[in-house]
């Protein structure tokens, strides 16, 4: 498994519940993102969701949809652009929804931060694998 998916399934044990669950209670209610899911099947039977298309024989088609359903905290999550909104209001606010906290200051932080080293390749000063843009860093 990715790293950050045995992180998802650890931070979910922790809580005593699925990685589901957790990200669902804990993130996705909260922010009112209703149109989200970790969830593969939710993405699948919804009327007004992309499809993936590739080349095939020289003609783009649809094709399958990947199950990322095994992969928890490294990425299985499906939005929708106004739920994505929300998210960046959150970001933006500080961790904050309606004025209050739902998560730490260096928890939010950490979120900025670059979260999977390449071997051999320094991360780029702008950019982090996090789920937010890195802050701008000003020399001292």
């Amino acid at each position: 498994l990715p790293e950050q998916a045995r992180g998802g399934m650890h931070h979910a044990a922790a809580a005593g519940t699925s990685w589901d669950a957790f990200v669902t209670a804990r993130l996705l209610e909260p922010l009112g993102m209703r149109a989200s899911s970790t969830r593969h099947a939710a993405l699948r039977d919804h009327p007004d969701a992309a499809a993936p298309h590739a080349r095939v024989d020289s003609t783009v088609r649809v094709i399958a949809r990947h199950d990322t359903d095994n992969l928890g905290g490294a990425g299985a999550l499906q939005s929708t652009a106004a739920d994505l909104a929300r998210w960046l209001r959150f970001q933006l606010a500080g961790g904050r929804v309606d004025g209050r906290p739902l998560v730490s200051a260096r928890q939010l932080r950490e979120t900025h931060a670059p979260q999977v080293a390449v071997a051999g390749e320094p991360p780029p000063p702008d950019s982090a694998s996090g789920t937010a843009p890195a802050a701008p860093r000003v020399a001292s």
